[in-house]
C-alpha cells in the first residue's frame, strides 16, 4: 500500500501510467510539476530512463538529465543484487525529453572504470516477437 495509497498516486497516475506504481516515480514527478525550475538528485535502477513501463512517465517528466554515475547496486547496503544504480540530476529549468546520455561507471572501491551510453531502446522486445493466436501443432498431429 505504500505505493498506491496516497493522494501523489491518485494525482498523477492517470498521467504517468504503470510508473505510477513506483515511489520513486511520484517523487520525480510531484518535484518537477509542483516545484517548477527546481534541480532534483535521485538514486534509482535505469528504468525511469530505459523500461517501457516508463514511456508515459518520460512524456510528463521533461527535466533535462544533467549528469549520471553509475555503481554497482551491491555497494548499497543489504542489496545482493548483481545490477546498476544510478546517481541521476535533473535540471527542471530545461525541458528535453531522454534519448541518451553518458554516464561515467565506478567500481565497488569508488575508482572509474568506463564511460557507458546509456539510451533509450529504439525497439522493445515485445515489439518484435510475433504472438499466436492459434494453437501449435506438431507434425504428427500431436499438440
Amino acid at each position: 500500500g505504500t505505493a498506491i495509497g496516497n493522494r501523489t498516486y491518485e494525482r498523477y497516475k492517470n498521467s504517468i501510467k504503470k510508473a505510477s506504481n513506483e515511489v520513486f516515480a511520484q517523487f520525480l514527478i510531484r518535484i518537477y510539476k509542483e516545484i517548477p525550475n527546481s534541480k532534483i538528485a535521485n538514486f534509482s535502477t535505469l528504468k525511469n530512463l530505459q523500461s517501457s513501463n516508463f514511456s508515459d512517465f518520460r512524456k510528463e517528466f521533461r527535466a533535462k538529465l544533467e549528469k549520471i554515475f553509475l555503481v554497482p547496486a551491491d555497494t548499497f547496503d543489504n542489496v545482493k543484487g548483481q545490477f546498476p544504480i544510478s546517481f541521476q540530476i535533473w535540471n527542471g529549468a530545461k525541458e528535453e525529453i531522454f534519448e541518451n546520455i553518458q554516464a561515467d561507471v565506478y567500481d565497488k572501491e569508488g575508482i572509474f572504470q568506463i564511460r557507458k551510453n546509456i539510451y533509450l531502446p529504439y525497439s522493445y522486445i515485445s515489439k518484435w516477437i510475433v504472438k499466436q493466436n492459434k494453437p501449435y501443432y506438431r507434425n504428427d498431429g500431436f499438440r
